[in-house]
């Protein structure tokens, strides 16, 4: 039994098995599919949104962005495979191809560029700009990255700021560093 209002579905499988969730739109093959009670999502793509199923106030457009997404909310997702693997993280946004890729419980990240935190798993407060920017950040937080492959192998280092190209770069669990210009520190 639907008791869900508001919903729009188009696309096979799209909101198969919505039953109270409201104010959804699904787009594309498999487009929030779990979905059960949820509300207020929007998927566009292929699988976009698949497994969300209470996560509300979620955003994804592309092929498989926040395809694991279960209970997670209030996250945009933007590209191929953007956010991906996110189960229960909160208050993200992935803009590129495979940004915040690998994220599952990491919460209030900001990624912009191909593959920007890619590795991220449970960091938080981060911000990463460009290409590869913060690539292999798996659990550090309050990191602030801007640039082509900035603060790249830096895995659980926290409150780094890199700012030029390659700033940072080979940084892996350092923290409180300051790196301004190209391949600075």
């Amino acid at each position: 039994t639907v008791t869900g209002n508001n919903n729009v579905s188009i696309g096979e499988s799209t909101l198969r098995f919505i039953t109270s969730g409201s104010y959804n739109t699904a787009l594309g093959s498999k487009a929030l599919q779990q979905n059960t009670a949820a509300s207020n999502n929007t998927a566009v793509g292929y699988q976009a949104a698949y497994s969300n199923t209470t996560g509300s106030g979620n955003t994804a457009f592309g092929f498989q962005a926040f395809q694991d997404n279960t209970t997670g909310t209030n996250n945009t997702a933007i590209g191929y495979e953007a956010n991906a693997n996110n189960t229960t993280g909160n208050y993200n946004v992935s803009l590129g191809l495979q940004t915040l890729l690998n994220n599952t419980t990491a919460e209030r990240n900001t990624a912009v560029g191909y593959q920007a935190m890619y590795s991220s798993q449970t960091s938080r407060y981060n911000t990463a700009i460009g290409y590869h920017s913060g690539y292999s950040q798996t659990g550090g937080e309050r990191n602030v990255s801007m640039g082509h492959t900035s603060l790249k192998y830096s895995t659980t280092g926290a409150s780094n700021v890199a700012l030029g190209n390659d700033a940072l770069f080979d940084n892996t669990t350092g923290s409180y560093n300051v790196a301004v210009g190209q391949s600075a520190l």
